[in-house]
Protein backbone atom coordinates (compact mmCIF):
# COMPACT_ATOMS: atom_id res chain seq x y z
CA UNK A 1 0.00 0.00 0.00
CA UNK A 2 1.09 3.56 -0.63
CA UNK A 3 1.41 6.03 1.95
CA UNK A 4 1.36 10.40 0.26
CA UNK A 5 4.48 12.01 -0.06
CA UNK A 6 5.12 13.70 3.76
CA UNK A 7 5.81 17.61 3.77
CA UNK A 8 9.41 17.45 5.43
CA UNK A 9 10.73 13.64 4.28
CA UNK A 10 8.57 12.68 1.27
CA UNK A 11 9.53 9.10 1.53
CA UNK A 12 12.39 9.03 2.77
CA UNK A 13 13.03 7.01 5.77
CA UNK A 14 16.67 7.52 6.81
CA UNK A 15 19.45 7.44 5.06
CA UNK A 16 23.27 6.01 5.91
CA UNK A 17 24.94 8.34 6.68
CA UNK A 18 22.02 9.74 8.98
CA UNK A 19 21.11 13.35 8.46
CA UNK A 20 23.89 15.35 10.46
CA UNK A 21 26.58 12.47 10.98
CA UNK A 22 29.80 13.82 11.16
CA UNK A 23 33.11 11.92 11.35
CA UNK A 24 32.23 9.86 7.77
CA UNK A 25 35.03 8.00 6.59
CA UNK A 26 37.02 8.97 3.38
CA UNK A 27 36.76 5.22 2.00
CA UNK A 28 32.98 5.58 2.52
CA UNK A 29 32.32 4.43 -1.50
CA UNK A 30 28.03 3.98 -1.29
CA UNK A 31 25.30 5.57 0.37
CA UNK A 32 22.23 4.45 1.48
CA UNK A 33 18.44 5.73 1.21
CA UNK A 34 15.73 3.47 2.72
CA UNK A 35 12.29 4.68 1.36
CA UNK A 36 8.58 4.42 3.78
CA UNK A 37 7.27 2.28 0.60
CA UNK A 38 8.17 0.69 -2.14
CA UNK A 39 9.90 2.57 -5.10
CA UNK A 40 9.12 2.51 -8.92
CA UNK A 41 12.07 1.18 -10.75
CA UNK A 42 10.80 1.88 -14.58
CA UNK A 43 10.74 5.52 -15.97
CA UNK A 44 11.60 9.13 -15.19
CA UNK A 45 10.51 8.79 -11.33
CA UNK A 46 12.63 5.39 -10.67
CA UNK A 47 14.15 5.24 -7.88
CA UNK A 48 17.28 3.55 -10.53
CA UNK A 49 17.63 6.65 -12.00
CA UNK A 50 20.98 8.84 -10.96
CA UNK A 51 18.95 11.94 -11.72
CA UNK A 52 16.70 11.45 -8.75
CA UNK A 53 19.65 12.08 -6.87
CA UNK A 54 21.15 15.46 -8.74
CA UNK A 55 23.77 12.47 -10.18
CA UNK A 56 26.18 13.81 -7.56
CA UNK A 57 26.10 14.44 -3.88
CA UNK A 58 27.29 18.50 -3.38
CA UNK A 59 30.43 19.32 -1.19
CA UNK A 60 28.70 22.86 0.62
CA UNK A 61 31.84 23.42 2.60
CA UNK A 62 34.41 23.99 -0.29
CA UNK A 63 31.96 23.63 -3.63
CA UNK A 64 32.15 21.31 -6.49
CA UNK A 65 30.32 17.72 -5.91
CA UNK A 66 30.95 14.35 -6.23
CA UNK A 67 29.45 12.05 -8.61
CA UNK A 68 27.17 9.24 -8.14
CA UNK A 69 28.39 6.63 -10.57
CA UNK A 70 25.53 3.80 -9.82
CA UNK A 71 22.15 3.31 -8.08
CA UNK A 72 21.02 -0.14 -7.07
CA UNK A 73 17.85 -0.80 -4.97
CA UNK A 74 16.96 -3.56 -2.85
CA UNK A 75 13.02 -3.56 -3.16
CA UNK A 76 12.82 -6.24 -0.06
CA UNK A 77 14.36 -3.24 2.59
CA UNK A 78 13.26 -0.41 0.25
CA UNK A 79 17.00 0.62 0.09
CA UNK A 80 18.60 2.42 -2.49
CA UNK A 81 22.45 1.98 -2.48
CA UNK A 82 24.44 5.01 -4.43
CA UNK A 83 28.20 4.50 -5.42
CA UNK A 84 30.03 7.70 -5.23
CA UNK A 85 33.71 8.65 -7.32
CA UNK A 86 35.59 8.72 -3.96
CA UNK A 87 38.86 9.53 -6.13
CA UNK A 88 37.31 12.96 -6.96
CA UNK A 89 39.41 15.80 -5.81
CA UNK A 90 36.03 17.35 -4.28
CA UNK A 91 36.11 14.44 -2.19
CA UNK A 92 37.84 15.92 0.89
CA UNK A 93 38.36 15.47 4.38
CA UNK A 94 36.06 17.85 7.01
CA UNK A 95 33.58 18.44 4.04
CA UNK A 96 29.89 19.23 4.67
CA UNK A 97 28.13 17.11 1.58
CA UNK A 98 24.17 17.03 0.77
CA UNK A 99 22.63 13.80 -0.67
CA UNK A 100 19.00 15.56 -2.38
CA UNK A 101 16.33 12.86 -3.36
CA UNK A 102 14.77 15.02 -5.44
CA UNK A 103 10.87 15.66 -5.89
CA UNK A 104 9.37 13.77 -8.69
CA UNK A 105 11.30 10.70 -6.97
CA UNK A 106 8.21 7.56 -7.46
CA UNK A 107 6.72 5.21 -5.38
CA UNK A 108 5.68 1.90 -6.90
CA UNK A 109 2.13 3.81 -7.24
CA UNK A 110 3.66 6.02 -9.63
CA UNK A 111 2.95 9.07 -7.52
CA UNK A 112 6.02 11.65 -7.31
CA UNK A 113 7.62 13.01 -3.93
CA UNK A 114 6.72 16.56 -3.76
CA UNK A 115 10.15 18.19 -2.38
CA UNK A 116 13.19 17.92 -2.47
CA UNK A 117 14.78 15.84 0.58
CA UNK A 118 18.58 16.39 1.85
CA UNK A 119 20.60 14.98 4.31
CA UNK A 120 23.74 16.54 5.36
CA UNK A 121 26.96 14.73 6.36
CA UNK A 122 30.49 15.94 7.50
CA UNK A 123 33.18 13.73 6.11
CA UNK A 124 36.37 12.80 9.13
CA UNK A 125 38.94 15.58 9.13
CA UNK A 126 42.24 14.72 8.87
CA UNK A 127 45.63 16.41 9.42
CA UNK A 128 49.31 15.59 7.83
CA UNK A 129 52.36 16.34 8.50
CA UNK A 130 56.00 14.81 9.84
CA UNK A 131 57.42 15.11 12.86
CA UNK A 132 61.30 15.16 11.99
CA UNK A 133 64.72 15.97 12.95
CA UNK A 134 65.75 17.76 10.16
CA UNK A 135 68.04 20.20 10.71
CA UNK A 136 72.22 19.22 11.09
CA UNK A 137 74.45 21.35 13.31
CA UNK A 138 75.06 23.47 10.49
CA UNK A 139 71.63 24.36 9.44
CA UNK A 140 71.03 21.94 6.72
CA UNK A 141 68.21 20.06 6.23
CA UNK A 142 68.34 16.37 6.75
CA UNK A 143 67.03 14.74 3.77
CA UNK A 144 67.26 10.65 5.07
CA UNK A 145 65.58 11.55 8.39
CA UNK A 146 62.21 8.75 8.36
CA UNK A 147 60.44 10.69 10.87
CA UNK A 148 59.96 10.32 14.56
CA UNK A 149 57.90 7.46 15.42
CA UNK A 150 55.66 7.84 19.22
CA UNK A 151 55.52 11.39 19.52
CA UNK A 152 52.25 12.48 20.90
CA UNK A 153 50.53 15.31 19.21
CA UNK A 154 47.58 17.20 20.11
CA UNK A 155 44.86 19.00 18.33
CA UNK A 156 44.41 22.06 20.01
CA UNK A 157 40.89 23.32 18.40
CA UNK A 158 39.80 26.55 21.00
CA UNK A 159 36.94 24.20 22.05
CA UNK A 160 39.33 22.25 24.56
CA UNK A 161 41.48 23.45 26.91
CA UNK A 162 45.18 23.15 25.81
CA UNK A 163 46.23 19.68 27.81
CA UNK A 164 42.66 18.65 28.92
CA UNK A 165 40.48 16.95 26.64
CA UNK A 166 41.80 17.89 23.51
CA UNK A 167 42.01 15.02 20.45
CA UNK A 168 45.48 13.23 21.26
CA UNK A 169 47.36 10.73 19.01
CA UNK A 170 50.98 9.39 18.29
CA UNK A 171 52.91 9.48 15.09
CA UNK A 172 52.94 6.37 13.47
CA UNK A 173 56.09 4.98 12.21
CA UNK A 174 56.99 7.33 9.38
CA UNK A 175 57.00 10.26 12.06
Amino acid sequence: SCVASDPLTGYVLSSTPANGTTGVSLGTTTLQVTFNQPMSTIGGGSVLDMGNFDNQIVNVSLGGNVPITNVSYNPNTKTATLTINTADVDWKAGSQYRLRVKNGIKSACDVGQTINVDHLFYTDTQISGQVRHDINANGSLVEADPGIAGVPVELYNGVCTLGVNCPTTNTNAGG
